[in-house]
């Protein structure tokens, strides 16, 4: 009975408790800030660009046009921040024989970054970033905030032909490679986060 009485007493407590609060007045002001005073953020840009054609390099005496089993040959390309903000970058590789039937398990042309490039290759197994990728580890790249020039980055391969396995199936056959170019800003842990 004491209990049931108690309770009723801190019921009627909180109900006057919550019914005072809501009828009491309290002093407000309101002010502008003026649109001079407005604090504006502009936010930087990520842009990269493929710059040109591809330069090729062949063995001595050799063209790209006509190639022969053994040979081998540098390809590079110049990727641009053209974007206001630092970026890291990676390529996907996109390569291959022209026509389905000379892409199989006994792959005759390879290719990896030249030496001392900045340039890593790693391979993705699972997930949507599955192939061959190529990592800039030279980087960030700075961007071109503050009037700074567009940075340019070389990427070279040495591609290379193999002699004892490249039969005549390949006489005639083009071999293509390139890719996609991705940049993500620098900072704040976003590479980390998106790659």
């Amino acid at each position: 009975m004491k209990s049931r009485m108690l309770i009723s007493m801190l019921v009627i407590a909180l109900a006057a408790a919550v019914i005072g609060g809501a009828t009491m007045a309290w002093f407000t002001a309101e002010a502008q800030i003026d649109e001079g005073n407005v604090a504006t953020f502009t936010a930087g840009t990520l842009a990269v660009d493929v710059d040109g054609e591809p330069t090729y390099t062949p063995m001595p005496d050799r063209k790209i046009d006509n190639v022969n089993p053994g040979d081998c040959a540098t390809v590079c390309w110049d990727i641009v921040n053209e974007g206001s903000k630092s970026a890291e970058l990676r390529v996907k590789i996109n390569a291959g024989w022209v026509g389905e039937k000379l892409n199989g398990e006994n792959p005759v042309a390879f290719f990896a970054p030249k030496p001392d490039s900045g340039w890593v290759m790693y391979e993705v197994e699972e997930g949507d970033d599955v192939g061959i990728w190529l990592y800039y580890t030279g980087g960030p790249v700075a961007g071109t905030y503050g009037d700074n020039d567009p940075v340019v980055v070389p990427l070279c391969l040495v591609v290379g032909f193999d002699g004892p396995t490249m039969g005549n199936e390949y006489k005639g056959a083009k071999y293509n490679i390139g890719g996609e170019v991705q940049a993500v800003q620098a900072t704040n842990g976003a590479p980390a986060a998106v790659w």
